[in-house]
């Protein structure tokens, strides 16, 4: 037995020894090391110099490298002393380019320019997509469409559409939509200081911290909205603007397919020869069930103040109701009483007056309706009026007060209880 274990030692002593022989020293070394990257996409600058005189984007001569723009390459647009003989620059058949950027001068698109990457206007330029009378430019961005210049202008016109892979981010500057245009961008980002303004359809969510001025921007047409296929949301610092004409010739947002969620300011203008009416309803915003409000709640629109009402079809702006009380007067049979029938106040209308006023009122007594009148008291008004009972009792009186256009706007009752001889 002793001689097993023995032998089992030394074969243990022998298996280590082997072991440390043939152990290695990990590796480490304080020398940095190169690692390989993947392959990076750099574009080459190709700038817009316009030599060849034609003001054509696919005319090789009017860049710098002696060929157009390609898939790999940035379109450059720079700004040149004598900007009308190098501008505008037409894409005038089916282009595409790895990105561009503008710092000055005019792009017009009327046929499509495609963008692999980013475009970017930082300067004092416009870029218009489909003139009036071709109706077919489009513009395609594959990656983010950057607007930073207070005087960069994006136009798209009747015909056009302007699609945007990634983020729609206008810093400054203005977005124009022309005679029912489309654009479409996940993500479109109004700063403050930049606007949207127009008559088209939005598709994806649009956040307004700058303007938004829902309208036609040449011939007055109705309806006039920006139609957003997403979300709307204002934020403190954004501005609701739009124009009334009638109740049912308005600009408007209308968020068709996405939640509103309202802050910040609203702006109604009426145009001239704008035609109001007391009992008009106005939409301002059409949206299902808006969250949030904006900071003003009432609007002075012609001769009528509107106040904001939210429900579930969006903001409405309507006039406040006018309100009143009757009291109780005593009087004798067959002696006219005289005295203050009713008191009213008329939020609804600017500077109100008696000449506003139509008062009508029945006495109780199976006799027809008499003139009354109302006098001003202050800030509101008193109905006063008179009659002559021939038997003793009490009366239920009603005093029916209208606007000029013969539109009741309240009824109000009051009591008359009369003493003498049957």
């Amino acid at each position: 037995m002793r001689h097993l274990l023995q032998r089992l030692r030394t074969a243990a002593l022998a298996l280590a020894s082997r072991q440390r022989k043939h152990r290695t020293t990990p590796r480490f070394s304080s020398q940095p090391r190169l690692e390989a990257l993947e392959p990076r996409w750099a574009p080459a600058r190709v700038t817009y110099t316009g030599a060849a005189g034609d003001q054509e984007w696919a005319t090789a001569g009017n860049w710098d490298s002696g060929s157009v723009p390609g898939a790999m390459d940035m379109a450059v647009l720079p700004s040149f002393i004598n900007q009308e003989a190098k501008y505008p620059l037409r894409v005038s058949t089916a282009s595409s380019v790895g990105a561009v950027e503008i710092t000055a001068g005019t792009l017009e698109i009327d046929r499509s320019l495609e963008v692999a990457g980013d475009f970017s206007n930082s300067g004092p330029a416009t870029i218009r997509v489909s003139e009036p009378w071709l109706q077919q430019g489009s513009l395609t961005v594959q990656g983010n469409y950057i607007q930073s210049n207070a005087q960069s202008v994006l136009e798209d016109h009747q015909g056009g559409s302007i699609s945007v892979g990634g983020t729609f981010d206008e810093q400054a500057g203005a977005v124009r939509l022309f005679d029912n245009a489309d654009l479409a961008a996940p993500s479109f980002a109004i700063h403050q200081g930049a606007s949207l303004s127009g008559i088209g359809t939005i598709v994806g969510d649009v956040t307004n911290e700058g303007t938004v001025s829902p309208g036609s921007l040449e011939a007055v047409t109705w309806p006039a909205s920006i139609a957003i296929e997403g979300n709307y949301t204002q934020t403190s610092s954004g501005l609701l603007a739009t124009t009334v004409e009638s109740a049912t010739a308005l600009s408007q947002p209308e968020v068709n397919s996405g939640a509103a969620t309202l802050a910040g300011s609203l702006q109604v203008s009426t145009l001239t020869g704008a035609s109001l009416h007391r009992n008009d309803r106005l939409p301002v915003v059409l949206a299902d069930a808006p969250q949030g409000s904006f900071s003003a709640t009432t609007f002075t629109l012609g001769r009528f103040h509107f106040r904001a009402e939210y429900d579930g079809e969006g903001v409405i702006l309507s006039v406040p109701a006018a309100e009143g009380m009757g009291y109780s007067l005593n009087g004798e049979a067959g002696v006219a009483i005289t005295g203050t029938l009713a008191h009213f106040t008329d939020p609804g209308l600017v500077q109100p007056t008696e000449a506003d006023y139509q008062v009508k009122i029945t006495w109780g007594d199976a006799t027809m309706p008499e003139d009354g009148s109302a006098v001003a008291a202050g800030e509101s008004f008193d109905v006063s009026g008179s009659h002559t009972y021939d038997s003793p009792g009490t009366y239920q009186v009603s005093v029916d007060l209208y606007d000029l256009d013969g539109n009741l706007l309240l009824t109000i009752q009051a009591s008359v209880n009369i003493t003498g001889n049957p």
